[in-house]
């Protein structure tokens, strides 16, 4: 069903990643020079439009007949040799979607949650930089096809890994 941002908002998957890795760009790069109400907003905003979107793409989804619950869009080829192709793209079923929205709309409330409790905190802004990076991974490592959804599975769990070090220590 057409709407205005195009023939569908099962379209719209790659800004459930690119918002959360935006958050992270900005906040990583400049959150030193912003205001931390700034940076909340920041990664509160992104994170919640990331949600957003993916509740739009599950009725989107949910609008679909039960066979036709799959929707791929490809980016590259990761991988190619012979007769073997990975492929570097998003790929859109029941199961990622529900990832998907666990993931940004948890992440979404751990952010509200992070401004209020971490606030004054001189580790305020890592978190925030350091979460949205995982966001990032992990509705990567959800909507991933193949083998690079493998690499954004690795990818979140060193963040976690250097995050809880960096806090534990």
């Amino acid at each position: 069903m057409p709407n205005v941002f195009g023939e569908s908002f099962l379209d719209l998957i790659g800004f459930v990643l690119l918002l959360p890795l935006a958050g992270a760009v900005v906040n990583g790069l400049c959150g030193k020079r912003l205001n931390t109400s700034v940076v909340g907003y920041i990664g509160c905003a992104t994170i919640g439009l990331a949600f957003l979107i993916s509740v739009l793409v599950f009725i989107d989804l949910l609008r679909l007949s039960p066979e036709h619950r799959l929707f791929e869009k490809e980016f590259f080829t990761w991988i190619g040799s012979g007769t073997f192709t990975a492929i570097a793209g998003l790929q859109v079923d029941p199961l990622s979607t529900v990832m998907i929205l666990v993931v940004t709309g948890v992440g979404f409330l751990i952010h509200v949650y992070s401004i209020g409790y971490m606030h004054g905190d001189e580790g305020y802004l890592s978190l925030l930089h350091l979460s949205q990076s995982v966001y990032f991974f992990y509705a990567a490592a959800g909507f991933g096809q193949q083998f690079p959804s493998h690499v954004y599975w690795l990818g979140g769990g060193r963040i976690v890994f250097v995050s809880l070090n960096w806090v534990l220590v």
